[in-house]
C-alpha cells in the first residue's frame, strides 16, 4: 500500500513532481509574458545548459534553451557534425548581451572560447568585441532548425580567423525555419572565399520564413598575396544560393558596409564581388522576400598595373548577380526599399534587384524597387539599373521602379528599368517613375515597358498581380506562396 505502483509513497512523490514541473512551467509563463511587456530576453530555465536535450527527432527535437547551448550548436556544427535530418528547435529568444539568456553567465566550461589567452566567464568571453565574439559556424548543417519565431538578438562577431561559408549555420543543406537574428558580423581580412549572409553562408537547402537584422561590415585590406582569386558574396540573408537553394518569405533590415582596399600586384588575381540585400549571388530561388537593409560599397584599387577586373563587382538591392550557373536561377515577388550606393575604382553593376542578369535566361518577375541608387566608378563602365545594372539573355516581367538613379561617371549605362541589355531580354508589362531615369534602358526606351509619373497602391498591386496578396497604403507586401 505504501510502495507500489499505485501506493501512497509513489503517489505522493508523483504528485511532488507534477507540482514542481507545473510551477516550472508557471514561472516560464510569467517569464515569457515579461519578455513580451518589457521588450526584454525571458529568463532561461535549462537543466543542462551545453547539452542539447532531446531527441533529435521530429518529436523529441534537440532543444537550444540557452546561450551555453547555442554555442555548443555552433562548436557542434564546425567539429563537423552536420545534424543530417535531425531537428534542432529553439526555446526561448536568446540575447548575447543579457545575463537572463544564461544559466551561468560566468561558466568556464568552454575554456578560452575568444582566444584571448585568458579563461573568463562565457558572457565576458563572448561579449568582449576585442576578439571573436560569438564563433559562427563555417561547416554543414545538414538538419532542420526550427526557430519557432524566437529570436538570436545582439551576436557580435568577428569571423577574421574563419574562412569559406559563414552565417549561423554555415553552409545551410538542410533547412531553417521561422528564425530571426540580429547584432553584427565583421571581417577585416579575406582568405580566398567569403561567403557570408545572417543565416547562413551558403545555402543549398531551404531558408524559409526567416529574418535578420544583422550588420555586416568588411574593411578589408587586400595586400598582395601568392593567389589567384579571392571573392567576397555578401547576402542579408545568405551569401551565395546554389542550384537547390530557396530563400522564401524572407526579410533583411541589416545594412551592409563594405569597403575594400585592393593592391592587384599580380597580374593573374582578380576579385569577384557580390552584394545583395538578400543574397550575394543566386543561383537558386529567392521569392517572397524584402530588403530593407542599406548597402555600401568603397572600392579602392591601389595598384592598377594589371586590368585584373575580369569578374568586376555587383550590387543589387535582393541579389548582387542573379546568375546562370543553374537552370532555375529566379527571383519572384521581392520588394527592395534599401538604398544603394558603390563607389568603385573598376567595372560595376548596380540594380536595384540585381546588378547583374546573366544571360542563360535567369528570371526576374513580380519585382518592384523604392531604393535610390548612387554609383560611381572611377576608371570603368558604370551600369545602374532600377530593376537590373546589366542583362544578358533573360526574362523579365511585372517590374516597377520608383528609385531614383544618380551615376557620377562620363562612361555609364542607366535605365529607369535596365542600366545595359547585351544578349536578348524580353521585358513585359513593366514600368517606372519617369524622375527616376531619362529612359527605361541607356538610349532610350524598351518594348513592355511605360513610363509614368506615378502608381497609386491599387494600380501597383495590379502590376503585380499575379505575385500578390496584400498591398496597403505603406507598401506592405504580402505575398502569394510560389
Amino acid at each position: 500500500m505504501l510502495t507500489g505502483e499505485n501506493g501512497i509513497l509513489t503517489q505522493a512523490k508523483k504528485a511532488k513532481a507534477d507540482t514542481e514541473n507545473a510551477a516550472k512551467e508557471e514561472e516560464k509563463m510569467l517569464s515569457e509574458i515579461e519578455s513580451e511587456m518589457t521588450g526584454e530576453a525571458p529568463k532561461v530555465f535549462d537543466e543542462t545548459p551545453g547539452i542539447l536535450d532531446g531527441e533529435g527527432t521530429e518529436e523529441e527535437p534537440f532543444k537550444i534553451e540557452s546561450v551555453e547551448d547555442l554555442v555548443t550548436f555552433i562548436n557542434t556544427i564546425n567539429d563537423g557534425d552536420d545534424f543530417g535530418e535531425q531537428v534542432i528547435e529553439l526555446v526561448y529568444t536568446l540575447d548575447i548581451t543579457s545575463t537572463n539568456s544564461y544559466v551561468d553567465s560566468n561558466t568556464t566550461a568552454f575554456g578560452d572560447y575568444n582566444g584571448d589567452s585568458t579563461t573568463k566567464g562565457l558572457y565576458d568571453e563572448i561579449n568582449d568585441k576585442n576578439y571573436t565574439g560569438l564563433i559562427l559556424a563555417d561547416n554543414t548543417f545538414s538538419g532542420t532548425l526550427k526557430g519557432n519565431g524566437k529570436e538570436i538578438r545582439n551576436i557580435y562577431s568577428n569571423v577574421n580567423n574563419q574562412e569559406g561559408n559563414i552565417g549561423l549555420v554555415g553552409s545551410c543543406q538542410g533547412n531553417v525555419e521561422n528564425l530571426k537574428v540580429s547584432g553584427e558580423y565583421k571581417a577585416t581580412n579575406v582568405q580566398n572565399y567569403y561567403r557570408i549572409g545572417g543565416i547562413a553562408g551558403r545555402a543549398s537547402g531551404n531558408i524559409v520564413n526567416c529574418e535578420s537584422s544583422v550588420i555586416i561590415t568588411a574593411d578589408i585590406t587586400d595586400e598582395h598575396q601568392d593567389r589567384t582569386e579571392k571573392s567576397l558574396y555578401i547576402g542579408g540573408i545568405v551569401g551565395k544560393t546554389e542550384e537547390t537553394g530557396v530563400v522564401n518569405n524572407c526579410k533583411n533590415n541589416g545594412n551592409i558596409n563594405v569597403k575594400l582596399s585592393v593592391d592587384y600586384a599580380l597580374e593573374e588575381r582578380y576579385r569577384l564581388d557580390r552584394l545583395g540585400g538578400i543574397v550575394g549571388t543566386n543561383d537558386g530561388r529567392i521569392i517572397n522576400s524584402v530588403n530593407y537593409g542599406i548597402i555600401n560599397l568603397e572600392h579602392i584599387n591601389l595598384d592598377r598595373t594589371y586590368n585584373n577586373n575580369r569578374g568586376g563587382i555587383s550590387v543589387g538591392g535582393i541579389a548582387g548577380t542573379n546568375t546562370t550557373d543553374s537552370s532555375v536561377s529566379e527571383i519572384i515577388n521581392v520588394i527592395n526599399y534599401g538604398n544603394i550606393t558603390a563607389i568603385c575604382d573598376e567595372d560595376i553593376k548596380i540594380g536595384g534587384i540585381t546588378g547583374n542578369n546573366e544571360e542563360g535566361t535567369p528570371t526576374i518577375k513580380n519585382a518592384y524597387n523604392k531604393g535610390n541608387i548612387v554609383g560611381e566608378s572611377k576608371y570603368e563602365e558604370l551600369n545602374i539599373g532600377g530593376i537590373v545594372g546589366i542583362a544578358g539573355d533573360c526574362t523579365l516581367d511585372r517590374l516597377y521602379n520608383t528609385g531614383k538613379i544618380t551615376a557620377n561617371k562620363e562612361t555609364k549605362y542607366i535605365g529607369g528599368i535596365i542600366g545595359d541589355i547585351y544578349g536578348t531580354v524580353t521585358v513585359t508589362n513593366s514600368k517606372y517613375l519617369s524622375s527616376t531615369a531619362s529612359g527605361a534602358v541607356e538610349g532610350g526606351e524598351l518594348s513592355g515597358v511605360e513610363r509614368v509619373d506615378s502608381l497609386t497602391p491599387v494600380e501597383i498591386k495590379e502590376l503585380l498581380n499575379e505575385g500578390v496578396e496584400v498591398l496597403n497604403t505603406g507598401d506592405l507586401i504580402a505575398w502569394k506562396s510560389v
